[in-house]
């Protein structure tokens, strides 16, 4: 969901955490907790700027070459 969401043009991050105040969450969304039960929520939405990534090439954090 999260690479569909990417390939949308939309930032997308799972919320696994939330469940730990699921009761909240369900009823912020004006969902009954007695007929649903969160496994993780994902917020997402259109990106405010640009996002970029800056990473190590591989071969940099490799201990032995394959």
């Amino acid at each position: 969901m999260l690479l569909a969401a990417h390939d949308l043009g939309l930032g997308a991050v799972w919320l696994g955490q939330i469940i730990n105040d699921q009761e909240a969450a369900l009823s912020a969304a004006d969902i009954p907790s007695d007929e649903q039960e969160l496994q993780a929520v994902i917020a997402l939405g259109r990106p405010a700027q640009d996002g970029s990534s800056s990473r190590k090439d591989l071969s940099d954090l490799m201990l032995e070459e394959f």
